[in-house]
């Protein structure tokens, strides 16, 4: 965990996933609420 604000009602987490399969079970737990920061081709990709 980098950061919990509780006013404001979020906490900031960093992760590193070896495998695909992982990062996407971890998007469907946490859906809208979870922002892809890096690596880019990621983002590129889950950011409509």
């Amino acid at each position: 965990m980098i950061e919990r604000n509780l006013e404001e009602n979020y906490v900031e987490l960093e992760t590193q996933e070896d495998y695909l399969f992982w990062f996407r079970q971890r998007m469907l737990q946490y859906g809208s609420l979870a922002q892809v920061i890096s690596p880019a081709w990621v983002v590129e990709k889950v950011v409509p």
